[in-house]
């Protein structure tokens, strides 16, 4: 991991961690301090999660053909009931805690505009990202682990 052009920042975890890393990069990205972005992740976070379920309703057509119901996922990482349609699922995307999925993630990037690149690390080795989103410009893709 020292090798790797990325610095880690712990922005906090309880089962938000995912929707708090890609709050906590795009308001960095749009100039407030890491610092300041830290102190107001609640707020942001529970912003991008109104933007994205907003976005996920309005292009549902987008969403709906490719949304499954996760035979692993518990109440834990739903944060409460299980969504068993995808209507459920894109209300519970507003849960504090409720861990963010793959399609989430992919609709904060379309939402944004940018990429999202997220790095595994397992046993101090990171693994093959995963790539969300094209991203509207050239600039370098939100990155966490």
């Amino acid at each position: 991991m020292r090798d790797t052009p990325y610095s880690l920042v712990d922005c906090g975890g309880q089962g938000n961690c995912g929707w708090t890393c890609v709050s906590v990069r795009l308001t960095v990205r749009q100039g407030m301090s890491l610092e300041q972005a830290l102190s107001e992740v609640q707020t942001t976070t529970r912003t991008l999660r109104a933007d994205v379920c907003s976005h996920i309703s309005r292009h549902a057509q987008d969403y709906k053909p490719s949304w499954v119901r996760h035979d692993e996922e518990t109440e834990n990482t739903a944060a409460g009931t299980i969504p068993q349609t995808f209507e459920e699922w894109t209300s519970s995307l507003l849960r504090n805690k409720q861990w963010i999925c793959g399609m989430a993630l992919e609709a904060a990037a379309r939402r944004c505009g940018v990429k999202i690149l997220v790095l595994e690390e397992k046993d101090g080795e990171v693994g093959e990202p995963l790539v969300c989103g094209t991203g509207k410009n050239v600039k370098p893709p939100l990155s966490f682990i």
